[in-house]
């Protein structure tokens, strides 16, 4: 009975079995080898279940666990590589819009994406310093206005804009403290289409912007609040509370 020496063809290790033996196991990597099947010219085992038309032996090792932790392992490298592109590509969409968002609408700062009508709500409309309810809040636009400019960092796209300042009132008519919601407001310029910008509040937070009230107790009235939205040219201007199907609108004049 004769011993066969030769090399694991996964790791190089020296094998030395008995000749006898039909298939072995490498102690060092664990990888099955035929002993029987090798040509005897070789000076390395023949790897135990390969196919030329699979993958090399080398690259998935013959031992069943070891086979599963490669694998695993590709897994969740490539699991992490496309998580890291899409959180790059969420990054860079993200950056752009912050540097775009007064642009990338029609090229105007003032103008937004919806334009008013698009969805066939039920809509109400009223004159400025008419009250009405929304939202359990009584609610009136002034009948006046007046102008402020943004004065921001000379390299923003709306440093030195036009902004149109409107008053409002409300009175917290529900039976608990509520804060009025101001992300319900939507302006509609001449040609219909959006211009408030809730980023505005941002600017003019200490010129009494409604973004500033907050909550009220039952039956509280505030009245020393205002809306601001960009000017958008001379004509008729829609100040627009809206609820999935409905609209609360008051309809306003303005020139400059």
């Amino acid at each position: 009975m004769g011993n066969v020496t030769k090399k694991c063809p996964n790791c190089g290790a020296g094998i030395e079995l008995e000749e006898t033996q039909e298939i072995a196991v490498c102690c060092y990597c664990d990888s099955r080898v035929y002993v029987k099947q090798t040509p005897p010219e070789s000076d390395t085992f023949s790897p135990y279940m390969y196919s030329p038309y699979m993958y090399p032996p080398y690259m998935y090792p013959a031992n069943p666990a070891k086979r599963r932790s490669a694998g695993l392992g590709k897994a969740l490298l490539i699991t992490f590589a496309c998580l890291g592109v899409f959180v790059a590509i969420g990054i860079a969409i993200f950056i752009y819009i912050e540097e775009n968002q007064y642009t990338l609408f029609m090229g105007n700062p003032a103008h937004g994406y919806e334009r008013r009508g698009m969805d066939d709500k039920e809509t109400l409309t009223f004159s400025p310093g008419e009250a009405f309810i929304f939202d359990e809040f009584e609610v009136v636009i002034g009948n006046t206005y007046d102008w402020r400019v943004v004065d921001y960092d000379e390299q923003s796209t709306i440093n030195g804009l036009d902004v149109i300042r409107v008053p409002i009132t409300f009175t917290n008519l529900s039976d608990e403290t509520r804060r009025f919601d101001r992300h319900r407001i939507k302006v509609y310029g001449v040609e219909g289409i959006s211009v408030h910008f809730s980023g505005l509040s941002v600017h003019f937070y200490d010129d009494g912007n409604i973004d500033s009230a907050g909550g009220l107790r039952s039956g509280a009235t505030v009245d020393d609040k205002y809306i601001h939205f960009f000017y958008d040219g001379d004509g008729y201007y829609h100040i627009s509370f809206e609820t999935w199907n409905k609209a609360w609108e008051v309809e306003m004049y303005i020139e400059k």
